[in-house]
């Protein structure tokens, strides 16, 4: 049986099993959603990956919404989310919320499926860090999409609570079927403002004539944690490598390309650029990256100086100047975050690996 409570709530163990049981749905929620769009006479050719097919999609989850969800089996399992907002781990859980979730979570997964049409390098992900100086965060340990720009894109909280005033009527912007594409053009435009792919393929047409997966099918099965009496995890920023440093480089390459810039691999500048922008340095372009060596500040807390060779930009070194240790170390993890899915580094030099260690 499921059991609710607040993502801020899980381990960190049980954050990323959770987020194994997302990626091992993901087919079946596609399924589900294709049978479900069926079951009410709406057209499936439509939904190939881009943001005007989202606007479809939430149209029609909206108005599948009003509808009571009337052609949702019985006998569905309740998705794994385990809250709705905060402060409502108590909520007493009835056949509409069963049905309302569990339609919310099938359009995360084409909201992924989005995603991915529009940056294919991006990838699910836990979020694990607390951004400003807000003491909790309700995105803590919930499962999203990281952008190949570093940009989180929320599935487990974004989403379902759109959703969720959409369908109870709490707020018309919501019910917009262009709501959600305008809000993911508008957090991250260098992904989304791009034109549209021209080689789209088909998300949902591949299940048209299958049937519905087993109810219980064991990947269905959300996680069941005990959460009565768990401690607010031990806050990782205490223990990150980056307090004991002044300095992180951020380069794809061996330690000895700092020397002989032409060892490094290039950097995409146009990302590194609004990677930048989004962590609160000054504005600088893509061009001027690659031009000369930048020196870009956050406020007065952290500098950026950059490195470029022959008009491609090479590595970055951010130095702490008077930023304090929850400031620092946030924004590793933040840049980190980047280098985990573009085959990057960020790092100390000293923990930097030399050309005959092999690739880095």
């Amino acid at each position: 049986m499921n059991q609710f409570t607040e993502f801020t709530l899980l381990t960190e163990s049980q954050a990323l099993e959770y987020l194994a049981y997302v990626r091992n749905r993901r087919e079946i929620d596609l399924n589900d959603l294709c049978q479900l769009i069926t079951s009410t006479g709406g057209s499936i050719d439509v939904f190939d990956g881009s943001l005007a097919s989202l606007d479809v999609l939430w149209a029609w989850g909206v108005a599948f919404g009003d509808s009571e969800f009337l052609t949702v089996p019985d006998g569905i399992p309740l998705g794994g989310w385990p809250g709705l907002v905060t402060g409502q781990s108590g909520k007493a859980v009835n056949a509409s919320f069963v049905r309302q979730r569990y339609v919310a979570q099938l359009l995360e997964a084409y909201v992924e499926a989005v995603c991915r049409t529009y940056d294919p390098t991006c990838d699910l992900a836990t979020y694990n860090e607390t951004r400003g100086k807000r003491v909790r965060d309700v995105r803590l340990g919930s499962t999203g999409v990281v952008l190949s720009t570093g940009q989180w894109v929320d599935l487990d909280v974004f989403v379902p609570i759109g959703y969720h005033k959409a369908v109870e009527g709490l707020n018309p912007v919501d019910r917009d079927s262009s709501g959600l594409s305008k809000q993911l053009t508008k957090r991250s435009p260098e992904v989304f403002a791009r034109p549209t792919p021209p080689d789209l393929q088909p998300v949902l047409a591949p299940f048209v004539g299958t049937d519905w997966v087993d109810f219980a099918d064991p990947r269905r099965l959300s996680p069941s944690f005990e959460y009565e009496g768990v401690e607010f995890p031990k806050d990782h920023r205490l223990t990150h490598p980056a307090l004991g440093e002044k300095e992180l480089y951020f380069a794809a390459g061996p330690v000895e390309g700092f020397e002989r810039l032409n060892f490094l691999n290039d950097l995409n500048d146009f990302v590194v650029a609004a990677l930048l922008r989004e962590n609160g340095f000054t504005p600088v372009t893509p061009e001027a990256l690659c031009s000369s060596q930048q020196e870009i500040w956050m406020d007065d807390l952290v500098v950026a100086n950059s490195f470029p060779l022959a008009s491609k930009l090479k590595f970055v070194v951010f130095t702490r100047i008077n930023a304090d240790d929850t400031q620092w170390v946030e924004l590793a993890i933040r840049i980190e975050r980047y280098a985990a899915v573009s085959g990057t580094r960020l790092g100390a030099i000293g923990a930097w690996p030399q050309l005959h260690d092999g690739p880095s």
